[in-house]
This record gives structure tokens, sequence and C-alpha cells, in this order.
């Protein structure tokens, strides 16, 4: 009988344990310090758009287009906390014919940010606009995508769903309360949003955040200088 209450005892201080480890690793995930982009538009005029989608094998495409004539040597930049970037392999970039170029990671994480080094005829470099891409392994989402850069008119954002959603996207000030906001019906498959009016915004740490059917999905810490 004693060894059978200690026994008992055993197991209880265990799940004990269990569960505190548990709330503590969940509020560590809910308070993880989200993304931060410093907002920059040393490319964006040359660049039509710059989108992010899943294929069938789980990998993310990355897809883009030009509206200069010129002829680019692409390098693929790819970072986890937006800030420090490191080059990956690059030689899989291809080209439709039409101007729009793609490329695979085969290794995405669950929070990845691209950006293009791209070298013209003359040898000059420059980035392009970051873009930010959340994948998701179960629920109704399967992707959140968005290239959140204030100096520019337009902030694309694009969710891919496994079935109809509500999609609320805020930017928000540093105090939390929304500036911007736009709320869209999204249907199964890719979606492709716009956010019009972000370079009217002044100078300062803002927040994006993207919302499906009630519930955070995408959270990135914007600063424009």
């Amino acid at each position: 009988m004693e060894t059978s209450f200690y026994t008992g005892f055993g197991h209880l201080c265990r799940f004990i344990i269990i569960g505190i480890i548990a709330v503590f690793f969940i509020n560590a995930t809910l308070h993880e310090k989200p993304i931060t982009i410093s907002s920059t538009s040393s490319a964006g005029s040359k660049m039509v758009e710059f989108r992010g989608e899943s294929n069938k094998a789980k990998k993310i495409v990355l897809k883009w287009k030009m509206n200069h004539n010129g002829n680019f040597r692409y390098n693929i930049e790819k970072s986890r906390d937006g800030e420090s970037f490191a080059e990956v392999e690059s030689r899989s970039i291809k080209a439709d014919g039409t101007g729009e170029f793609s490329w695979v990671d085969i290794y995405p994480k669950q929070v990845n940010c691209y950006r293009l080094r791209m070298t013209d005829e003359n040898g000059k470099q420059f980035h392009s606009k970051t873009l930010v891409i959340q994948v998701f392994k179960t629920g109704q989402v399967s992707l959140v995508a968005a290239t959140p850069d204030l100096t520019l008119n337009d902030i694309n954002i694009d969710v891919e769903l496994k079935e109809r959603a509500r999609v609320t996207m805020n930017i928000l000030d540093r105090n939390g309360a929304i500036v911007m906001q736009q709320k869209e019906s999204a249907e199964i498959g890719q979606n492709q949003f716009r956010i019009s009016g972000s370079n009217g915004l002044q100078a300062g740490d803002y927040y994006l955040n993207v919302i499906v059917n009630g519930e955070d999905r995408l959270m990135v810490h914007l600063i424009k200088s």
C-alpha cells in the first residue's frame, strides 16, 4: 500500500513538472520577439512583384518580376530575423521567358526572410525589398507572406488557405493603435492582397499583423526611418 502511494505521488509530480514546462514553453512562444524589418526603397521601383507560395512538396517557391529591361544576375539571401542575411544556393533560379523568375527553397524553416541581391550589366549591386514568409504545417492556413516595406506605396500580402477564411491586415503603431486596416474574404488556395498608402506613414516603429479567422498568423516589427 505504501509503495503504491509513493508510486502514485511520483506520477503526480511528473505530471506537474511536465505541465509547468508546457506552460513555460507556450508563454515563451507567445512572447517571442517578432521579426524586425527596416524599410528601404533601394530597388522597389525596379520590381513589379516579389511573392512566395508553397508547392505540392510543401517547399517555398519565390517568384519575382522586374519592370527593367536590363540583364541582372540574381543571388538569394536568407535570414531568420530579418536583419542578418546570408547567401544561399542560387544556381537553380529559373526564368519562364515572360520576365518572371522563380526559385525553390528546399529547406524552409517555419519563419523565413528572403531578399534578392541583384547585379546589373555594369556590376552595380542593390537589394530588393524583404519578403517574410511564415509556414504552417497544420490547420487551415498553409502560408502567410508579406513584403513589409513602409517606404513603398503598397505592401503585398499572400495567404494560402485550405478553407475559406476572413483575413484582417493591420498596421499598428508602437502603442498598439491601428493606423491602417484592411479586411478581406479569402478563398481556398492562393490569395493575394495589397495594403496601399503605407508610404504616407511618418517615420517611426510600426507592426504589421495578419490575422486569419481571429487568430494571429504573422507579426512583423517595422522600422521606417
